[in-house]
């Protein structure tokens, strides 16, 4: 029973071991993965920045063209506001290649420049997009790994606890075997003290009924 009792404490301790290198495992993979979430957090915090700063930009650069439009129209050059009135917002504007022979290289920059402002906010709204995905990814990644660690946590509780179960036991175990031997001397030598009192007929007698010889052995 006590070789049982230290083989299966034996078992129990390398689940245990088993367990903790999952969840060193488990935890190096969440450390990642927040590591990863909070650096595409930051990134998504500076595309924001850089597309707000990039729309400003943009809506400023429209509004200096829309006025050069109107200035030139005033000079008499209908052609700027033929742009103008086909233009109803920006994307319409920078597709009117058939306009752009009328426009002077001045505003053919200002055009330029514009058509840039939105290609660069087109880009940056495509990488917030990427890296909201990412981050949702991310979350449920973290979501995963976290409950994994709390089952492997669970799974080792119980281990621990079956451990010190079974730690238990054998104490006792021990415990009785020791109070049976400290019995069995008592008895031995409650017996061995009677025996001395007696001659040795009597101890003669007395052995034999015990089914021992002097020598303390059985027949």
């Amino acid at each position: 029973a006590l070789d049982s009792m230290h083989t299966d404490k034996a078992n129990t301790e390398v689940e245990i071991e088993s367990l903790d290198n999952q969840l060193s495992s488990v935890q190096t993979e969440i450390d990642t993965t927040n590591s990863e979430l909070e650096k595409t957090e930051a990134e998504l915090e500076q595309t924001k920045k850089d597309l707000e700063a990039a729309q400003e930009k943009e809506k400023k650069q429209y509004e200096t063209l829309k006025l050069r439009i109107k200035v030139m129209y005033k000079k008499g050059d209908t052609g700027y506001l033929e742009i103008l009135l086909a233009a109803e917002d920006i994307t319409s504007l920078l597709n009117s290649t058939e306009y752009i022979s009328k426009i002077s290289d001045y505003d053919s920059n200002l055009l330029q420049s514009l058509r840039d402002t939105r290609t660069q906010i087109e880009a940056l709204e495509k990488q917030q997009e990427e890296e909201v995905a990412r981050i949702t990814q991310l979350k449920e990644e973290l979501e995963t790994q976290e409950t994994e660690l709390q089952g492997i946590l669970d799974e080792k509780a119980a281990y621990i606890q079956s451990l010190n179960t079974t730690i238990e036991y054998t104490e006792e175990y021990i415990q009785e075997l020791e109070e049976n031997i400290s019995m069995e001397q008592q008895a031995l030598a409650e017996i061995e003290a009677e025996i001395s009192e007696l001659d040795d007929d009597e101890k003669k007698m007395f052995l034999e009924d015990l089914g021992l010889t002097e020598s303390g052995l059985e027949k």
